[in-house]
């Protein structure tokens, strides 16, 4: 092996990988976007009909299914990116997540009552001439 080789040799490594990852996406995203791409072009066909308008729920059922294909396939992605370092960071998302977890915890902590902190009884009125 030459000196050049070696040198390439982690690199042919991590560009392989990559090749994987990026052929894995593009798998999933042809599977998943085929998927929504025909669900949606079903409700929009039934649309066109009257037996589309009384039964509803059926549209109901497609917007469903390609709302969490959408989301399977938006985690699947994520994931494969991220297997490589390359995923989307969404730093606004996150804080937000924290900001609700942080809610959630406060509002399942109760208060802790200090016998110092309790507020004097007041005077009964009634008594007092």
């Amino acid at each position: 092996m030459t000196e050049h080789a070696v040198r390439r040799t982690p690199k042919s490594t991590d560009l392989d990988k990559l090749h994987i990852v990026i052929e894995d996406i593009d798998a999933i995203a042809h599977g998943g976007f085929s998927g929504i791409a025909a669900i949606a072009k079903l409700a929009l066909a039934a649309l066109q009909t009257p037996g589309g308008y009384r039964d509803p729920e059926n549209i109901v059922q497609a917007l469903k299914v390609i709302w969490d294909k959408a989301q399977d396939v938006q985690n699947l992605i994520n994931c494969e990116a991220e297997s490589v370092g390359c995923n989307h960071k969404d730093e606004e998302l996150d804080q937000r997540w924290d900001a609700r977890r942080a809610a959630q915890t406060e509002k399942h902590e109760k208060p802790q009552c200090i016998e110092a902190d309790k507020p004097e009884p007041e005077p009964d009125l009634k008594t007092v001439h």
